[in-house]
This record gives structure tokens, sequence and C-alpha cells, in this order.
């Protein structure tokens, strides 16, 4: 039998639960809107200047790792004032949790990037393991990041087969710039408009698994 001690617990523990989701949302949904918007500026730019004829590949490379890089530091920023405002230490033994899921397929998408491999190829791969790295999760993320790593994983795949296709007909930076302006750009703003509605209409405690 359950005693009351245990069943005050349990619910403790559902409530923090619930309330970590809604964090986790409200944020990493600001954060995905403007990486969102960042890469469909970036991406629009690399479809303009593959049809131009000038830009290189390690350019593209480089552009987005810059990318990658500022939202990554904005996210953790916000992450720390978060953490700040709930008087919890930044580093917790949930963000140690995910960062040991995501941390594995991240870094096979840098070693493989370091390989320069051809554009389309390269953003095949980023879409996949950002896919990867996102589901690694799904045992304590909010649903919401769960169908974001599935959208990656499901488009990466197509982007793959599209450019098997389409391959000797396509300007390969116009390919990747085009396919990454529509995932990492237009799914996060997707997903980032979404989730904040959901927060503002009282559905964010849903179950986190």
């Amino acid at each position: 039998m359950v005693t009351a001690n245990e069943a005050e617990t349990t619910l403790k523990t559902i409530r923090s639960l619930m309330e970590r989701a809604t964090i986790y949302r409200a944020v990493s949904a600001n954060t995905a809107i403007l990486g969102g918007v960042l890469a469909i500026a970036l991406g629009g730019w690399g479809v303009l200047t593959a049809c131009a004829q000038s830009g290189s590949e390690l350019n593209f490379v480089a552009s987005w790792i810059i990318v990658c890089i500022f939202v990554s530091v904005v996210n953790a920023v916000v992450l720390h004032k978060q953490a700040w405002l709930r008087n919890e230490p930044f580093i917790s033994p949930g963000m140690k949790l995910a960062l040991r899921g995501i941390i594995p397929p991240l870094l096979a998408g840098v070693a493989l990037t370091v390989m320069l491999p051809p554009i389309p190829v390269l953003v095949t791969l980023w879409m996949l393991f950002y896919g990867l790295a996102l589901l690694s999760t799904q045992e304590f993320a909010p649903s919401s990041i769960q169908w974001l790593g599935r959208a990656f994983v499901v488009i990466g795949i197509l982007t793959g087969l599209l450019w098997s296709l389409c391959h000797p007909y396509t300007n390969p930076q116009f390919f990747g710039s085009a396919a990454m302006g529509l995932s990492f750009g237009v799914l996060h703003v997707i997903y980032g408009i979404t989730t904040l509605r959901a927060v503002k209409t009282g559905r964010e405690t849903e179950a986190v698994a």
C-alpha cells in the first residue's frame, strides 16, 4: 500500500517534471524561432549566391557553423538565466543526462563536417544527426521535441533521396541552401510558434515522455 508520504513525494516529482517541461518548451521555442529566422535568411542568401555562381563550399560550411555557434550561445545564456531565476545550478543532473544523449550524434556530425563531403551530402548528414540528437532526449523531453527530431530524420532521408535523383541537373550549393532554409529554418519557426501558442493556452504541461 502506498503511504501518504510516498504519494506526496510522487506528486512533487510529477509536478517538478511538468514545470521543467514548461520551462524547456518556452526556452527552446524562443531559441528555435531565432535560429529558424537566421536559417531562412542564410538559406535565401545561399540560393541567391548560387544562382549568381558565386560562393564556395568552405564559405557555405563556415557560414552555417557561425549561425549554429551564435544560436547555441544565445540558448546557453537563456538557459543560464532561467536556472538562476529558479535558484538552480546551470549544469543540473537533467542537463548532464541530456548532454550524454545529445553529444555523440553531434560529435559524429562534426567529424563528418571536417571531412567536407559534397554540400548536399553534408546537409543531409546534418539533418539526420540533429534529428537523432533530439530523439536521444525522448525519455524526458516534451513530446514536441520528439516530433521535431522525427521530422528532421524524415526530411534528412528525403533530402538524400532527392539529391540522388536530381544531382546531375542541380547546383549543389543551390540545393544545399534551399534544403537548409526549409529544414533548419522553416521547421524551427513552425515548432517555435506552435510551442509558444501551446504555452500561452495552458497546454504546456503535456506528458514529457
